[in-house]
């Protein structure tokens, strides 16, 4: 397949690794005429910025498959309403983009067709663009950057999901766990999925010492070197499992060593955290930093341990940002965790919500100088070989040499 005009899609509406690895990607292709499109908000002002690659960005009012009530009554007649209100607008909104997509590609005339989707079934628009490529025999490829969830929603959306993924000629994904998943639940082929890990730049770094200064402003205080630093990093939401950590720092109150958590992230459960954390009479331990206004490395290259709760993920960008940093790790025994993190090699593995697993693993690296650098050296070993982004690159060539 010849190449000249080359369509990128997403419909996201948060920041995220999700967009820093479409913008990687299209820094990575050849030099076609890429054309980038997104619903208004999709991609970030300053996220544009990082594309080097010559494109063209247009936005579009996608219609919305998030619908605000139509009555604001909480009777029961009221929520049945909103239900089939909801459910009515929803299948008439995948068509209605199934056409407005039709006429954009009509338009455009891509030889191509690239959907990030965050997962499936995602945004809802993402299917809607497969299948209206697909009627019009524009090859496409939909990128999955989490393990789909088919099978766990509405009917009407696994009818959406189904239908989109029949419609896709190529899956790119980042972790074995999402290209598993599409294989053996929903019958996608082997040779369609190509596994992408993400990468990073192996020669950005922090400076720890802005860092520092940085504690001393906002908590009065220094950072001690003969404490251990504890870090989190991440957006709290239920997902993210960062109440489980803090349960399992109430568990480590007696540890004779010195320690500070540090939280860097905000999100919809920041202040129930952070009441959590007061009512366990944590606060002296744990601080929260809501918005870091440099580079996260400055944080994590100050740090010892690593902690990521996370209950589902793809394949995270933080738990690369902190084996680069030379950190040792504490993640879930999830998805792609496991991808990044060997056991007792590069880091150690615990079951989801389990403080008792964690309070374990924390206590082994606040006891033991030497276990911290074993496993942080071998994980930062093992980005070094798979995760940069100069290796991410030749695989973005490489699958478009494969495609063609």
């Amino acid at each position: 397949m010849k190449i000249k005009k080359y369509l990128v899609y997403t419909e996201n509406h948060a920041r995220g690794g999700a967009n820093k690895y479409l913008i990687d990607f299209i820094n990575a292709l050849p030099d076609f005429e890429i054309k980038l499109i997104s619903n208004y908000g999709g991609i970030y002002p300053d996220e544009i910025a990082q594309i080097k690659k010559s494109f063209s960005y247009q936005q579009y009012n996608i219609v919305g498959f998030h619908l605000k009530p139509f009555f604001n009554n909480n009777g029961f007649l009221s929520n049945l309403l909103n239900k089939l209100f909801r459910k009515f607008f929803s299948v008439l909104s995948f068509f209605y983009n199934i056409v407005f997509f039709i006429i954009i590609l009509t338009k455009i005339k891509p030889d191509c067709v690239h959907i990030f989707n965050g997962g499936l079934p995602g945004g809802i628009s993402c299917l809607s663009l497969a299948i209206a490529s697909r009627l019009l025999k524009i090859k496409n490829i939909m990128t999955l950057l989490s393990v789909p969830l088919l099978k766990n929603n509405h009917f009407i959306l696994k009818f959406y999901g189904y239908i989109a993924l029949k419609s896709s000629n190529y899956f790119i994904v980042n972790s074995k766990a999402i290209k598993k998943e599409l294989i053996y639940e929903h019958n996608v082929p082997d040779s369609k999925i190509t596994i992408i890990y993400n990468g990073l730049d192996s020669n950005q770094c922090g400076n720890q010492n802005r860092f520092q200064n940085y504690i001393f402003e906002r908590f009065g205080c220094t950072l001690n070197k003969n404490e251990k630093i504890i870090t989190c990093v991440g957006r709290f939401d239920e997902l993210k499992g960062q109440k489980f950590l803090i349960s399992a720092i109430e568990k480590l109150k007696n540890q004779e060593c010195k320690y500070k958590v540090i939280f860097v992230g905000k999100g919809p459960l920041l202040n129930d955290i952070i009441k959590y954390t007061n009512e366990l009479q944590l606060q002296d331990i744990v601080w929260f930093i809501e918005y870091y206004p440099y580079t996260i490395y400055d944080v994590l290259e100050n740090s010892d341990i690593f902690v990521f709760p996370t209950l589902h993920e793809g394949f995270s960008y933080a738990l690369l940002e902190a084996m680069k940093s030379n950190c040792a790790i504490i993640a879930t025994n999830i998805c792609g965790n496991v991808e990044a993190i060997d056991d007792n090699i590069t880091g150690v593995c615990v079951n989801p919500m389990s403080p008792d697993e964690i309070a374990l693993k924390l206590s082994l690296y606040l006891t033991s100088n030497k276990l911290i650098e074993k496993h942080s050296k071998a994980s930062l070993e093992k980005f070094k070989n798979l995760f940069t982004i100069k290796i991410f690159e030749k695989n973005v060539v490489k699958f478009i040499i494969n495609m063609r």
